[in-house]
């Protein structure tokens, strides 16, 4: 299975959940991968992506 996703995008995210203080250790290990070129698993994706998909579907 192929997931696509923008990685400018989810990087902003991270950015916003570490800023709010409301990032999960995964976020923050995804967050600090991906500023550094590193490779990330794909569980550590998945479940960003999911809390990513929740967020940007919450009403305020």
């Amino acid at each position: 299975m192929i997931t696509k996703f923008n990685k400018e995008d989810v990087l902003f995210y991270l950015e916003e959940m570490l800023q709010m203080e409301m990032a999960t250790s995964i976020e923050e290990d995804v967050y600090y991968s991906f500023k550094q070129d590193k490779k990330i698993t794909r569980e550590q994706l998945r479940s960003v992506l999911q809390r990513m998909h929740k967020w940007q579907n919450t009403k305020f």
